[in-house]
């Protein structure tokens, strides 16, 4: 239930944010009128330039000039950037204090300890990440429950083949061009000596093809932290099948496989502990019947560590919390229900694993 001074706090919050929004939307307006062609434009000519540029080298000056503007169009804020920042930066850290004062909300960021502590993302399946983003980092207490949730995203450098395709076709074209170029430019010097294009001391080279790599996005889910409502010593992992190169990784140490009673998540997962008593132990009827109600209710497979009194769980999915849209219209203090809710999902997320049930062994 919210009381009438939240409720209050949200009216007032909604006519602030709507003004906001209506000044940001005809500022965008402006930039995909404007600025986005003018970007395009910038760019085939800075093209043009560097083509004809080969051929005749004074022209590279106009490339100085041409670079120049089109970094300047880009560095311009999109506005549509602007608002989601002060929708994050701004409205939501005072919605979390409003709905729940123990936690604290950082809108980009993670806890890279936390993440190397869960034993997931040191695997090799991420282990060849270039970078980690984060998002929407939430963190604080539960009916006495340590927490952490946070969006993650990992990235790694892929072959762009469309990209490459095209820069070898470039370099066909560029190849006799260039060689063309040199070999009347070597024949211009103020001494009449002609010069070995080759080996130009210059130190420019005939443009050879290369392949295109670009960063993206590999893997997105919700990282979830716990201090775990059982006390115990080792480690327990749980890995979907699909993802063998992970498990795979503890094969020859000292962690056993372990098979559990649910003969549905026995098929898709594979289970190591350090101890198998201890791994029993941690697996409680509850701990399954929870993990088999995410599989069932949200069609996907978490990773999930429990190691010396922590419980670690990633879930992969696309799902996007407290996200922001610019084109929503803020019509009254309703329109926050959407982050109130995300921010109670937590709540439930404990009580569904039953982590706020502390056991006598844990203080």
């Amino acid at each position: 239930m919210i009381d009438n001074e939240t409720r209050l706090f949200l009216r007032e919050t909604a006519i602030k944010l709507e003004k906001e929004r209506n000044k940001l939307k005809s500022l965008n307006t402006l930039y995909n009128v404007f600025v986005r062609p003018l970007i395009f434009f910038t760019n085939v000519v800075t093209m043009i330039v560097l083509f004809f540029g080969l051929i005749f080298p004074p022209m590279l000056l106009w490339l100085l000039l041409s670079l120049g503007v089109y970094y300047g169009l880009k560095s311009i804020n999109k506005p549509h950037i602007l608002y989601v920042n002060h929708v994050k930066n701004k409205i939501l850290p005072d919605i979390f204090k409003k709905i729940n004062p123990n936690f604290k909300y950082d809108p980009y960021g993670f806890d890279i300890d936390v993440l190397k502590m869960s034993g997931i993302f040191t695997k090799s399946f991420f282990n060849n990440h270039t970078y980690i983003e984060g998002e929407d980092l939430v963190s604080g207490t539960i009916d006495g429950v340590k927490i952490l949730f946070n969006e993650i995203k990992f990235y790694r450098k892929q072959v762009n083949y469309w990209k490459t395709f095209w820069s070898f076709v470039l370099t066909i074209v560029l190849i006799p061009i260039y060689i063309i170029s040199s070999i009347i430019n070597s024949f211009q010097g103020d001494d009449g000596n002609r010069d070995d294009f080759s080996n130009s001391e210059s130190g420019s080279g005939i443009p050879f093809f290369d392949v295109i790599r670009e960063e993206k996005n590999f893997y997105k889910g919700l990282f979830m932290y716990a201090d775990f409502h059982k006390n115990f010593s080792g480690q327990v992992f749980m890995f979907p099948r699909k993802m063998d190169s992970m498990s795979d990784k503890l094969q020859g140490t000292n962690f056993k496989e372990i098979k559990i009673e649910n003969i549905e998540l026995d098929k898709v997962y594979k289970i190591y502990c350090t101890n198998e008593q201890m791994g029993y132990y941690v697996l409680s009827p509850t701990i399954i019947e929870a993990i088999q109600d995410i599989i069932n209710i949200e069609k996907v497979f978490p990773v999930i560590t429990f190691i010396s009194g922590k419980m670690f769980m990633t879930i992969p999915w696309d799902k996007d919390y407290f996200s922001v849209n610019l084109n929503d219209k803020v019509i009254s203090g309703k329109y926050f229900m959407k982050y109130i809710n995300e921010i109670n999902s937590f709540h439930k997320i404990i009580k569904h694993f039953s982590l706020d049930q502390r056991i006598w062994t844990k203080e």
